[in-house]
């Protein structure tokens, strides 16, 4: 941030320190980055020298052709949303198949199966439920 005077501030001189005074230590950062581009913060904080690796926004993520590639975005049609891109299981198991990457269920979309199977209700009994507007 090149604020040299807060070098030897106690308030910021540790983790716990910045912990402790963490609306200040906000107020200092958030001043300094307002002035700036996210590459151009990025740039200038160690972080990049250590890491080297560019702040990436949600949708560049979504669209990364690597990500698609190694396998840990999947693109899948949602019977609500239409194509959406989502993450997959992180785990990687010898001798395993992929787990099948599916949309979630839609609001209702197990009640027969729940209240007919596993509770036992008639069709008729489910549908003066849907009428009554319990479900």
């Amino acid at each position: 941030m090149e604020r040299e005077e807060l070098r030897d501030d106690p308030r910021f001189a540790t983790n716990a320190a910045r912990v402790a005074h963490m609306d200040e230590t906000d107020t200092l950062v958030e001043a300094w980055t307002r002035t700036l581009g996210k590459m151009e913060v990025f740039a200038r904080t160690k972080a990049c020298r250590i890491l080297c690796a560019p702040v990436r926004t949600a949708p560049g993520v979504m669209k990364d052709r690597h990500m698609h590639e190694r396998g840990m975005l999947e693109r899948i049609d949602h019977p609500e949303l239409g194509e959406i891109v989502v993450p997959t299981t992180p785990l990687r198991l010898h001798g395993t198949d992929k787990v099948e990457t599916r949309p979630s269920p839609t609001i209702g979309q197990h009640n027969a199966e729940i209240y007919g199977g596993w509770l036992g209700l008639s069709p008729v009994e489910i549908a003066e439920l849907k009428e009554a507007g319990v479900i």
